[in-house]
């Protein structure tokens, strides 16, 4: 079909998540969930496997008035909502100049910034192993990627060197605290080496490091797990910090379609200006935001925020109660996997994409559904019962060996 312009070069194909989803799905219906393990799903499940919803989010959902939900919200977002946004997620960390606009969800803000830092044929640098749509992006935008391994510092500095001095300008992706899907967290002496890195790039490149922070809420000690943007403050004026927030996790509000995309800098004009470019794409990509959810997100962080907080933890504490217990069983039985700090997911680790094939149709034979993703094969704690995680991990190690 020659329809669609020369420029689009991402093909169509399933869906990594959705696809196995569905595959999970048309089993349940054939043989019911008894002998059925769902690892797919990357949104926080109860102990029964419904969906959480936090009471307070809900209940004052309600209150807000219908028209208020209908109507328009201004472009930038709702005024009370990226205050109580920037102040929520900085928390007091930062003395950068900073400003945000409402975006459809994390995904929203990663999107607007790919779309206005770089030009098509410029290169992006990724994390080899990550969230897939990172990928799909850059695709989707003819950028050339880029990929550093996440567990080692020295190879994402020298491809940030690298790329500065090819091109004079540095898009960097990091998905820290709680990464997807490894779960990995970084210290603060490895974000002084970043920062370090970024600043000494920046005296001959233009520097952007866009911080995918989407499940910063499930870090383990979620107020201490913002003290890193402290480090920040280091940065040189030459260096664009993209903070991209959502919604969807910490108020499990996956749905609403709602996040942020904070804009911090050194210099106060350059953080206006970016500002209005995001303002500007919004307009001519989705117009504006869900206003209903920003006004409810709003009052719940201003009004509501200690019963929001206290509920949270008593899941933050069930999540936290799952990964021990993998983690537990995965070191008892030599299951190899990535280093996990903290988060939703834990994922195993495969030499290579072939191998991780062939392990991936083996768990789906003993129905163990899960998620590939490059060079692994994530599980979403998140979602499963501690019932359906004890000995998970040695139903996998044999599954290792099943079928040679």
């Amino acid at each position: 079909m020659a329809f669609i312009k020369h420029s689009i070069t991402s093909k169509w194909k399933p869906d990594a998540v959705f696809s196995i989803v569905a595959k999970y799905n048309d089993y349940v219906s054939k043989y019911g969930k008894e002998n059925a393990i769902n690892a797919t799903i990357g949104s926080l499940c109860d102990e029964e496997g419904k969906l959480v919803t936090f009471n307070c989010v809900f209940e004052n959902e309600k209150m807000i008035p219908a028209e208020k939900k209908a109507s328009y919200a201004n472009l930038k977002g709702d005024p009370s909502y990226i205050k109580a946004m920037q102040d929520f997620i900085l928390d007091g960390n930062t003395a950068l100049y900073h400003d945000a606009v409402a975006t459809p969800g994390g995904t929203g803000a990663v999107f607007l910034g790919f779309d206005l830092m770089l030009d098509a044929g410029e290169s992006i640098i990724l994390p080899e192993v990550a969230w897939g749509s990172y990928r799909l992006m850059a695709d989707e935008f003819n950028f050339d990627v880029v990929n550093y391994d996440i567990y080692d510092l020295d190879d994402m500095l020298s491809k940030v060197e690298m790329v500065g001095r090819k091109q004079g300008k540095v898009l960097l992706v990091i998905n820290s605290p709680c990464q997807n899907p490894c779960g990995l967290s970084y210290t603060d002496e490895q974000w002084e080496r970043i920062v370090n890195k970024l600043n000494d790039v920046s005296d001959y490149a233009e520097v952007i490091l866009l911080n995918d922070i989407a499940y910063i809420d499930y870090a383990f000690d979620p107020k201490k797990a913002r003290k890193y943007f402290r480090i920040f403050d280091k940065l040189t004026s030459n260096v664009l910090l993209l903070v991209a927030a959502s919604t969807s996790k910490s108020f499990s509000y996956y749905g609403q379609r709602l996040g942020a995309l904070i804009i911090l800098s050194q210099d106060e004009k350059i953080v206006e200006e970016v500002e209005k470019a995001c303002e500007l794409k919004g307009r001519c990509t989705w117009s504006n935001g869900n206003h209903g959810a920003m006004v409810n997100v709003a009052e719940i962080l201003n009004d509501h925020l200690d019963e929001y907080l206290k509920e949270k933890d008593e899941y933050l504490k069930m999540l936290k109660a799952r990964a021990e217990l993998f983690l537990l069983e995965a070191k008892e039985v030599g299951l190899e996997h990535y280093p996990y700090d903290e988060g939703f997911f834990i994922t195993l680790k495969m030499e290579d994409n072939r191998m991780r094939d062939e392990i991936h149709q083996r768990l789906l034979d003993q129905a163990i559904f899960s998620i590939k993703c490059q060079k692994g094969i994530r599980l979403a704690i998140c979602s499963m019962s501690l019932a359906s995680i004890a000995g998970l991990a040695k139903k996998i190690k044999e599954v290792y060996c099943y079928g040679k």
